[in-house]
């Protein structure tokens, strides 16, 4: 399945992503504020670009330009909640440094939004952040995400320190009065 926007084709995670993924996973700055450890070496980006494709939860977010792929977006099982898949999933995603403040994760977001509320026929789509990841927050608040709330010490980073988690979630309802 290929998802497409202006700027962006989101396609099903491939092996062949591998250098593209390493070059945003890598990053301190793409890891820190997702709270996830930067990936140390290729092997490392090898392993958990293999869990995500067999997954099969992910899209590779691609530029249309070059083809390069600059992050990572999905829908999965929201663990916060016990709905069943069919009805919710949480998504999350990620995207490399140099395309940060341009729109494309909103773009993306957007288009993965529209994906769960019209084509799989969700009734909720939620999505979580920690405190400092304000890029997220901004993103979540442009899709006309509602904060739920936070979850205090609801995460912790590879740190080992505890981070409160900021929930956020859009109903179908919404969705559809917001297209109108």
């Amino acid at each position: 399945m290929i998802l497409e926007t202006n700027r962006l084709r989101l396609k099903a995670l491939s092996r062949e992503d591998l250098e593209d993924f390493y070059d945003y996973a890598s990053n301190p700055s793409v890891g820190n504020s997702s709270l996830w450890k930067p990936h140390e070496n290729l092997e490392e980006s090898k392993n958990i670009l293999e869990e995500f494709v067999l997954s099969e939860e992910f899209f590779g977010i691609h530029h249309k330009l070059d083809e390069k792929m600059i992050g990572i977006i999905g829908l999965h099982q929201d663990e916060l909640r016990t709905l069943d898949k069919t009805v919710c999933r949480e998504i999350g995603y990620g995207i490399n440094y140099k395309y940060w403040n341009k729109g494309y994760m909103t773009e993306a977001a957007s288009e993965v939004i529209r994906y769960g509320f019209e084509e799989l026929n969700l009734k909720i789509m939620t999505g979580t952040t920690s405190k400092r990841n304000t890029r997220s927050q901004n993103v979540m608040t442009k899709l006309n995400m509602k904060k739920e709330g936070i979850l205090r010490m609801g995460w912790q980073d590879y740190k080992g320190q505890l981070q409160d988690k900021y929930c956020y979630s859009i109903l179908r309802e919404e969705f559809l009065q917001d297209k109108e």
